[in-house]
């Protein structure tokens, strides 16, 4: 595996993009025919000009300046389309508020050439003193949301949706890995297709690795591989949660298109049941122990753009 195709995708993050690119560059280097895409959708604020005048006479980068902000999903087929032909062996999906750290994109080529069924490995998501970020996770399900919104340790061990420690020593493998850094391989994007960009934005990497299981590839997690992240960056959000503002909308109906898309409505709205049965459970047990209530979905949003969403069909 010799040609690596690093994809970056911007909305109004420049800056970012080009504190990380130098390390990003030298990453790419040592793999032969290896080249970066960024992609801008159609920044305001001059973005895609700032991002080529900075990259003028950078023979392995090139400045993708999409027409319109279609969202994650659209912006990395964009850059996909952009790579056509240069024969790349895999793709380095990396988030514009992320930089890899020595070494990390060696260790991704390693694992998947370690593994010829690995169609995507994650890296290892970190802050950037080093502490762990969550990087590895199970498929959402109808009791794995029952489970995290309540966040009731009894409803976790009744669920079986305990939190389990991650890899620290080597590949392991797991159902999806944060979309933050991982290395997906060309034959998984052929058989599973491009991401899907009725996604704006959220859900789309899980939707992409669930598609990429189904192909018949394994995805795995690298922790040897180290990515840093400054999360919320970019999007606003940290764990599913906003920062410091109610959720957009687009995360309600990321959240629905995923479980309708790929488990069917009847599913999608038991899902959103056990959703707002946890919600009501850790908001009881908040308001008993005193406790402001914690950050998250609108229950009233939530119940109408996906409870009843679900039920109409609506992907």
């Amino acid at each position: 595996m010799s040609s690596v195709g690093v994809i970056i995708v911007n909305y109004g993050t420049a800056d970012l993009v080009l504190a990380g690119l130098g390390a990003t560059r030298r990453e790419a280097a040592a793999h032969n025919g290896s080249h970066v895409y960024i992609v801008d959708n159609a920044s305001p604020g001059g973005d895609a000009d700032k991002l080529e005048a900075a990259t003028a006479g950078m023979a392995d980068v090139t400045v993708v300046a999409a027409p319109r902000n279609g969202g994650f999903a659209y912006g990395n087929n964009r850059a996909l389309e952009a790579a056509e032909g240069r024969g790349h062996d895999a793709y380095f999906m990396l988030n514009p508020d992320a930089y890899p750290r020595e070494g990390a994109l060696g260790r991704l080529v390693e694992t998947m050439e370690a593994h010829p069924d690995a169609g995507i490995v994650g890296a290892r998501v970190e802050n950037e003193d080093g502490s762990p970020r969550s990087y590895a996770f199970e498929f959402p399900s109808a009791l794995g949301e029952l489970a995290s919104t309540s966040a009731l340790g009894a409803v976790q061990r009744l669920t079986g949706k305990v939190a389990k420690p991650q890899a620290v020593d080597g590949p392991a493998p797991c159902d999806w890995v944060t979309g933050a850094a991982f290395l997906i391989r060309r034959e998984a994007i052929e058989a599973a297709g491009e991401m899907d960009e009725g996604f704006f934005l959220y859900f789309e990497e899980v939707d992409w690795n669930l598609a990429v299981r189904r192909a018949g590839f394994s995805v795995l997690t690298e922790p040897r591989a180290r990515v840093v992240h400054y999360a919320g960056a970019a999007t606003g959000l940290q764990g599913g949660k906003a920062v410091g503002k109610p959720l957009p909308t687009y995360w309600y109906e990321s959240w629905r298109r995923y479980f309708v898309k790929n488990h069917g409505p009847a599913y999608a709205a038991g899902a959103a049941l056990c959703y707002l049965a946890g919600t009501v459970l850790v908001t009881v047990k908040d308001t008993i122990a005193g406790q402001p209530r914690r950050g998250g979905a609108r229950l009233g949003t939530f119940a109408r753009i996906c409870l009843l969403g679900a039920l109409r069909g609506r992907a």
